[in-house]
């Protein structure tokens, strides 16, 4: 299983944090959205190293 490591920034202003919650928006959530579709729909698990507030920029 091939794994990579990208560094992101971003505005967490229409977020509530990084980690996944349900029903909540999350960072965390819509980098693995993208690169679902990215990689022909299969599924892909992001490991942060760090985490964010509700609102917070990284």
């Amino acid at each position: 299983m091939p794994r990579y490591k990208a560094i992101i920034a971003y505005d967490g202003t229409h977020f509530h944090g990084f980690q996944k919650q349900p029903n909540e928006r999350t960072v965390q959530e819509e980098i693995e959205k993208t690169l679902a579709r990215m990689n022909n729909g299969h599924s892909v698990t992001v490991f942060g190293s760090g985490r964010t507030d509700a609102g917070v920029h990284a």
